[in-house]
């Protein structure tokens, strides 16, 4: 049975679900929400309106146990509980057994070469959504896949635009 919780909001939830996360990085956009990432690379939103109950607890670096509910059928994080003490350590993956190994490398090879066609329109969607997650922060420009993909992302623009950069020799 789902629990329910009461904060400051007289209104009752139904927890519809809860996790424990290790926050990364924290961050606002441009619409003053507040936007976090937890050790695993999820991103998490809370609404601007919101944020008082959540600042002093979502820290870079904190342990958190996030709980979910449900308004107009979209889940959201109703509440947040930083966690004292220990986490407890991360569970490994198995290791395939070596007879799945096979059948695990044939579909890898036959995802790889089902490359989906992707018509323009959905092309531009996707690139406004990373130049979105670029402006936000959600990715990082200078450092890991971030960088490659900024490099990647501005190469493509620039190029869309007919613009090309050349350096000169000495």
């Amino acid at each position: 049975m789902p629990e329910t919780v009461t904060t400051r909001n007289p209104i009752k939830a139904v927890i519809t679900g809860s996790a424990i996360i290790v926050v990364d990085t924290v961050n606002h956009n441009d619409y003053g929400d507040l936007t976090f990432i937890d050790k695993e690379s999820n991103s998490y939103k809370i609404a601007v309106k919101r944020i008082k109950f959540f600042e002093s607890i979502i820290t870079p670096g904190a342990a958190v146990k996030l709980n979910y509910a449900e308004a107009y059928g979209k889940p959201y994080i109703y509440s947040a509980v930083k966690v004292e003490g220990a986490l407890p350590p991360p569970v490994k993956p198995q290791e395939p057994l070596p007879e799945h190994q096979e059948v695990i490398k044939e579909a890898v090879k036959s995802t790889a070469t089902a490359v989906k066609e992707v018509s323009g329109q959905e092309q531009g969607m996707w690139w406004k959504e990373m130049g979105e997650c670029f402006r936000t922060g959600l990715f990082k420009k200078d450092e890991g896949v971030g960088k490659t993909l900024w490099i990647r992302y501005c190469s493509q623009m620039l190029d869309k635009l007919g613009i090309s950069i050349e350096t000169k020799g000495k």
